[in-house]
């Protein structure tokens, strides 16, 4: 069988987004037209998908990193200073 677009359906097997639950949930809808689909987060969602996946498993890692980010990115002297560095 061929859909409207002239993408045979055995054919179509390759569905890049994000990771939302919206997105998940038509992966699940379409898989039941398109056997074969398989979903691929986008790359540029891997390395925020990943850092929610640290700060759900190491609260101590998470709350290390807002120090950080509080004593450095917050605070506008160090940041000026941190600017002229590189």
């Amino acid at each position: 069988m061929v859909h409207s677009h002239g993408v045979a359906r055995e054919n179509f097997c390759l569905l890049l987004t994000d990771a939302t639950r919206y997105m998940t949930a038509a992966r699940k809808l379409l898989k039941t037209l398109y056997p074969r689909l398989f979903q691929v987060t986008c790359m540029a969602h891997l390395p925020h998908n990943c850092a929610i996946k640290v700060r759900a498993n190491y609260p101590a890692v998470d709350e290390l990193i807002a120090r950080v980010k509080a004593v450095t990115s917050k605070n506008r002297s160090r940041l000026t200073c941190f600017t002229s560095i590189g």
